[in-house]
């Protein structure tokens, strides 16, 4: 990871994070159970570890699987070698985000509100609601 510059002061942090959670909540709910599709938060909570296409990446800390999760490294490749970056995050910042990003991009249309409902009951995110 020595390649990465770590994202630094609040503004840049939340950018990051945004970014990242923008495009894979965007493609998971576009291919929410769509036959054949795996989404990146099912891969991301089952494995603790999970990759998107546009080079954004998320790790669950402590790795173990049985052990609760603490922290999440975010990690982003620009196509662009040096504009790579990485982050970490208290699990809590992760699922506050996660669950404001499924509620944002689902705001205008129920079907996609539907499928942000049942992925926020999945990961139970519903306690970040009021956060």
């Amino acid at each position: 990871m020595k390649t990465y510059k770590y994202a630094y002061g609040n503004e840049k942090l939340h950018q990051l994070l945004n970014f990242s959670l923008s495009i894979v909540v965007s493609d998971d709910l576009h291919f929410f159970e769509m036959p054949g599709m795996n989404l990146v938060l099912d891969l991301l909570f089952k494995n603790r570890s999970a990759g998107h296409q546009a080079c954004v990446e998320f790790d669950f800390l402590p790795n173990g699987k049985d052990l609760p999760v603490d922290f999440v490294v975010v990690s982003y490749r620009d196509c662009e070698p040096g504009d790579e970056e990485a982050a970490l995050y208290t699990y809590d910042e992760f699922g506050k985000e996660l669950y404001d990003e499924l509620m944002r991009q689902s705001e205008s249309d129920p079907t996609r509100r539907e499928k942000a409902s049942k992925l926020i009951q999945k990961f139970e995110l519903g306690k970040y609601a009021n956060c």
